[in-house]
């Protein structure tokens, strides 16, 4: 089986801008691996990351690598045993900030087994050390949350808790079960998602910051999935940041 699937690696310069220090922006090369086999596309992105500094490189590379890892196999490996294990898949990146000696990168995946599943996955490094960056190195969080992110989420989460109540209330041929769902489940995970929620996982763009839920819902459950990204632009938080964006 594996003798028919083909494997391209593909690396393209984005740019380059390295000091004999510290990087402010990093060179970026993409490696992409494709197969379509008995009709299924299967596809995997990731970048390589080049700041001129050995250390930094590796612990990046080995930190994003890492993120598509299930064992100790190389990605290739890894990705010929996805193949065999899902009807198709495909995990992409978007670099959404390099410079300023911060590195942004978002994966977008989305798999199909039994049923097809898609989630986010952001990431941020500092360019200087090779470290992950937390919120609270890029903001002062105590006051966002409480200032503005807490009045965003709660007005949001309500819209959706109202649009789920109507959505049951007019629902005439629902059966008994189907009611049951709304109101014992649907409804007490949004509220468990809006009492968890932090800011643990964000992507920083040119123009904004973006905050991600890990809050997950199953395939099933998508369309009830409510709005769990919220996003604020660099000026509206200009009072908040830490760092230079």
């Amino acid at each position: 089986m594996n003798s028919k699937i083909s494997i391209i690696i593909i690396f393209k310069f984005v740019f380059s801008i390295i000091s004999n220090t510290y990087s402010q922006s990093a060179k970026i090369d993409i490696i992409i691996l494709d197969s379509t086999l008995n009709n299924s596309n299967f596809h995997i992105s990731y970048p390589v990351i080049s700041t001129g500094n050995l250390f930094i490189d590796s612990s990046i590379n080995q930190s994003l690598a890492n993120n598509l890892l299930q064992s100790s196999k190389t990605v290739k490996e890894e990705f010929i045993e996805m193949i065999n294990s899902f009807h198709s898949f495909e995990i992409d990146h978007e670099i959404t900030y390099n410079k300023n000696g911060i590195l942004s990168i978002l994966y977008r995946i989305y798999i199909c087994s039994a049923n097809c599943d898609f989630t986010k996955y952001p990431m941020v490094y500092s360019l200087n050390n090779g470290q992950k960056k937390e919120i609270n190195s890029i903001l002062d969080t105590t006051g966002l949350y409480d200032e503005i992110l807490k009045k965003e989420i709660l007005k949001q989460y309500q819209k959706n808790i109202s649009r789920i109540i109507q959505e049951d209330k007019n629902c005439n041929s629902c059966s008994e079960s189907e009611h049951e769902f709304y109101s014992q489940y649907v409804i007490p995970k949004y509220k468990s998602c809006m009492s968890q929620f932090k800011l643990d996982e964000f992507c920083i763009y040119n123009n904004e910051i973006t905050f991600f839920s890990d809050c997950f819902f199953s395939s099933f459950e998508k369309q009830y999935r409510p709005e769990l990204d919220f996003s604020f632009s660099l000026e509206e938080i200009k009072n908040y940041l830490k760092v230079d964006l």
